[in-house]
């Protein structure tokens, strides 16, 4: 859902926090493409996009309990 905008790290690890940040601090252009990917991803997110899939969730949840 998130895309290639993110960065994931495992939680409570930062020694792999601090090697995501230097990864993404070291190398312009892979910041400028993470930075390109998660605006791309956050531009799905708009309110007619979050209640279309939350209606059809619904929708949905309500036939299978027929």
């Amino acid at each position: 859902m998130l895309g290639d905008g993110v960065v994931f790290v495992k939680p409570g690890d930062p020694q792999a926090l601090a090697t995501a940040i230097e990864a993404l601090t070291s190398d312009p252009d892979y910041l400028v493409q993470k930075q390109r990917d998660a605006r791309t991803a956050a531009e799905r997110f708009t309110s007619d996009e979050i209640t279309r899939d939350l209606a059809q969730w619904i929708i949905d949840s309500k036939q299978s309990r027929k």
